[in-house]
């Protein structure tokens, strides 16, 4: 419902807004909805009072053509992996910069290892509270994976403004 009035209000004309849990594939998923939080609402996978059957999707059937310019932002409670192995034709196809979610409660689902697994041919950095890119990951809370092909250029253009660390 608030993507629906934010479209409105915006009077946006080319938005297709699917309305659908996304994954690794198309499937029935128990999908908690967090009465009391509503942005911590998702996939799960023991059913509960406030969970509802939904089917899923994946983004490679959702998003079927390439994309220039493609930034993929991934914020989904813990699914974030399932959701870069449901859009592995879309990334290939269109070299998205791509932000997730990395904090105490996503690790508890992946590691950053397994995310470059999925993601061969980027390098995943650590988005900081000051908003700049650097490579130390003991406190996060966003990432950021910039295909290998765009990181000589961009990390030209933001290294005045941030310093890359180990």
């Amino acid at each position: 419902d608030a993507l629906n009035k934010t479209i409105e209000l915006n009077g946006s004309k080319n938005v297709d807004l699917i309305n659908k849990p996304v994954s690794k594939e198309i499937n029935e998923s128990l999908f908690l909805v967090d009465l009391g939080n509503s942005t911590s609402s998702g996939i799960m996978h023991q059913k509960n009072d406030h969970s509802i059957i939904l089917q899923s999707t994946t983004l490679d059937i959702s998003i079927t053509t390439k994309i220039e310019n493609c930034i993929i932002l991934i914020d989904v409670e813990g699914h974030e992996l399932n959701v870069v192995k449901g859009a592995k034709n879309l990334i290939s196809n269109s070299n998205p910069i791509i932000i997730f979610e990395y904090n105490y409660v996503t690790k508890r689902h992946f590691s950053l290892l397994e995310m470059e697994k999925l993601l061969p041919g980027y390098t995943i950095f650590r988005l900081n509270k000051a908003g700049k890119l650097d490579l130390e990951f003991t406190n996060t809370w966003n990432c950021v994976a910039i295909p290998d092909k765009f990181k000589l250029n961009f990390l030209q253009v933001s290294s005045s403004n941030s310093k890359i660390t180990r």
